[in-house]
């Protein structure tokens, strides 16, 4: 199976809804440019074949702890789903590695607080899934 890594710096920044006006759909600036940014360094990271079977998506999201923050996991915004789509959608768009985002099966996502020294950003992970691959027992239905 085939895989590779890249990491994104800096804040996290979740895909926004779109907006409209005058007419016209738009989907706002800061996200249009993280979604460039997750572009960027997954077409640096990635070179050579687009995956076009399964694939899995693993997100880690490192942010900073508040200085007066002492829960132990960031329960707090963003939302990780809206992260997952800022992150598929700017893969997507770099063109280098699936045709869309719809190859995706299966996705992480962990939300951790980055340790003093480390920097802020997201880790992402693309893996080919096996077509074969066991399903969970979750999956059989006849339990239910």
């Amino acid at each position: 199976m085939r895989a590779f890594n890249f990491f994104v710096p800096g804040q996290a920044i979740p895909k926004a809804s779109c907006r409209t006006a005058n007419g016209h759909t738009y989907i706002p600036k800061k996200s249009r440019t993280y979604m460039a940014s997750v572009a960027s360094h997954c077409a640096r990271a990635h070179k050579g074949f687009i995956y076009d079977g399964p694939l899995r998506l693993t997100v880690v999201v490192f942010v900073k702890r508040g200085k007066t923050v002492t829960r132990d996991m960031p329960s707090v915004k963003p939302d990780y789903d809206n992260i997952l789509k800022a992150i598929g959608d700017g893969i997507s768009e770099a063109g280098s590695c699936w045709a869309d985002d719809s190859r995706v099966v299966e996705s992480h996502c962990y939300m951790t607080y980055a340790k003093d020294g480390e920097p802020e950003g997201v880790v992402v992970q693309v893996e080919e899934v096996c077509e074969d691959m066991a399903r969970p027992a979750l999956f059989d239905l006849r339990s239910y």
